[in-house]
């Protein structure tokens, strides 16, 4: 079931999505935002894969992007953030804040919700 804040995929595109809206019929679409780099994408819903294990492949992304950050902003990010490798929320809040990636708030929002 798509629902408004589901990680998700595509048959297009393997990257990590966020759904950010569905619209019903007449014109049934779902409206999704790539979260790295904030490409929006506008899908039939038979195209569009809610994740399963949504917030596992969003820790994975988190990673991804603080890696790719540790690279870019070594001296701003990596030093002054906490070394958890276990949870890296504040480095990826951080991050996104500096890259002005407020696209990724809703994903945020949704992985920290309780299931």
């Amino acid at each position: 079931m798509t629902y408004v804040g589901a990680f998700a995929n595509s048959d297009i595109h393997p990257e990590l999505l966020i759904v950010t809206s569905i619209h019903k019929p007449p014109r049934e679409l779902v409206r999704l935002c790539r979260l790295s780099d904030g490409v929006r994408l506008t899908l039939p819903p038979s195209r569009v894969s809610v994740i399963p294990d949504g917030t596992g492949a969003f820790e994975e992304h988190m990673a991804v992007e603080i890696k790719k950050a540790r690279k870019l902003y070594s001296a701003q990010v990596a030093q002054e953030s906490p070394q958890n490798e276990g949870h890296f929320m504040d480095e990826y809040l951080e991050i996104t804040s500096l890259a002005d990636a407020s696209y990724r708030l809703p994903a945020i929002t949704t992985y920290l919700t309780p299931a």
